[in-house]
């Protein structure tokens, strides 16, 4: 179990409206047994506005999470992840959120969970196997089912992941995978990646 807070306060901060922002939140973890764990989040977000705004300025979020690793499934490994955020919540940690905002601003089919301006609450359903065949060849897949309850932030989407993974060398990584996106704005898409990828 752990306890966390975070708080900035900007000098000067144009950005998203926000001249302090707090953020405070409890972690847990339970194993049932060595290779089945019950994980889960409950955070809250305080927020001193730049400006003066009718947006949330105590927004919450929490997160249910149940990981099970291939020694319990044998064949695969599952990550369970249910997630509910109040509209305004932003995690406050770069890196968290599942895809970036493209340069000119628009969102991409992303989650938002970075932008205290998204004035939707959000829920999030994301499941994650991978399958782990011998020393160097596994499969993984991944789902991720978003739904606003306004969708004037961003469209409510879905996402399907089917990759390989071979390990040429200890240091030495192939990665082969496809991709889509659905979303309810129309945005549909998808593409094939190849990764090379080498550590030193």
């Amino acid at each position: 179990m752990g306890l966390q807070g975070l708080v900035k306060d900007y000098d000067l901060n144009v950005a998203n409206n926000v001249a302090k922002v707090q953020t405070y939140w409890v972690d847990f973890g339970f194993n049932f047994t060595n290779d089945i764990a019950l994980r889960g989040m409950y955070a809250m977000n305080k927020y001193d506005w730049a400006v003066p705004s009718a947006l949330d300025d105590s927004p919450n979020a929490y997160k249910v999470i149940l990981d099970v690793n291939q020694n319990a499934l044998k064949f695969t490994s599952l990550w369970l992840e249910y997630a509910k955020l109040d509209a305004t919540f932003a995690t406050q940690i770069n890196g968290l959120s599942y895809a970036e905002q493209n340069g000119s601003g628009i969102n991409t089919p992303a989650l938002g969970i970075d932008n205290p301006l998204r004035n939707d609450e959000m829920k999030y359903w994301f499941v994650y196997a991978e399958q782990k065949w011998n020393d160097k060849f596994a499969t993984f897949q991944r789902y991720l089912d978003v739904t606003y309850d306004l969708e004037t932030f961003a469209s409510s989407h879905k996402n399907w992941l089917f990759g390989m993974r071979y390990m040429y060398t200890p240091a030495l990584q192939f990665e082969l995978l496809y991709d889509k996106i659905d979303a309810d704005n129309g945005y549909d898409d998808d593409m094939i990646r190849f990764r090379t990828s080498v550590s030193f």
